[in-house]
């Protein structure tokens, strides 16, 4: 996959850098830059910790981070409420890595062009299944404000790709995911993906994630009000 394949991301470098984000088991912060200062870096912009569906773009991210990381990829995420339990447990149970808390919604707001992008009731609906006693989720925390996803070169190289969330739900291609990965990867002699391998690691992944589901499935909607017959806010 080619920079000229992915979607043009329409965020700028600039937008994001001086973002602070705040280390929550040390109390510190630091600016963004520093996440892709030394190396090229994933950045997964959570809408809610909590959401059944956060959770499982987390799990199936995190199924891929061994690849990722071996291409000299760097992954975190973040959140833009530090509520008691919820960072600990989408970080140690979903993501398995270091999430960190943009207190100002610094992320969020560079996805909107400079302002929060809240899901509304007249948004296209994404129906969902959510699963398991493994995928829990819960209704703690503030759901409307959209993620999403982003990929950025090492040093000053830019953003390579970036994942709007235009309805609650709606994950990053795993496709997208790993061409943009490939683009920026710092081992790319090591590694070389060519599309029957992308496949097999997409339906890996995906396999990974329906396997923590439970055999009877809930389906719901997400709309403005909550979320009728399962949820997700």
């Amino acid at each position: 996959m080619t920079i000229a394949s992915l979607p043009n991301p329409k965020t700028s470098l600039e937008a994001i850098s001086e973002i602070l984000l705040r280390d929550v088991n040390k109390g510190s912060t630091f600016k963004a830059s520093m996440l892709w200062q030394h190396s090229p870096t994933l950045i997964f912009v959570v809408r809610r910790p909590g959401c059944w569906l956060c959770r499982e773009e987390a799990l199936k991210l995190s199924n891929m981070r061994a690849l990722i990381t071996e291409m000299g990829i760097n992954m975190y995420a973040v959140v833009h409420e530090n509520i008691k339990g919820q960072i600990e447990e989408f970080a140690n149970e979903y993501w398995h890595g270091k999430v960190y808390l943009d207190d100002n919604k610094g992320f969020y707001k560079a996805l909107g062009g400079g302002h929060l992008r809240l899901f509304k009731a007249f948004n296209l609906f994404k129906p969902f299944v959510v699963g398991s006693l493994e995928i829990r989720g819960n209704f703690v925390g503030e759901g409307r404000i959209l993620g999403g996803l982003y990929i950025v070169n090492a040093g000053q190289g830019g953003i390579v790709y970036e994942h709007v969330e235009k309805i609650a739900g709606e994950h990053a291609s795993v496709n997208e995911v790993l061409g943009a990965c490939d683009i920026v990867s710092t081992k790319k002699d090591n590694i070389e993906l060519n599309k029957m391998e992308t496949d097999i690691i997409v339906k890996k992944a995906t396999e990974k994630v329906e396997e923590k589901k439970k055999s009877k499935k809930i389906v719901g909607i997400c709309t403005e009000d909550g979320c009728e017959d399962g949820g997700c806010c």
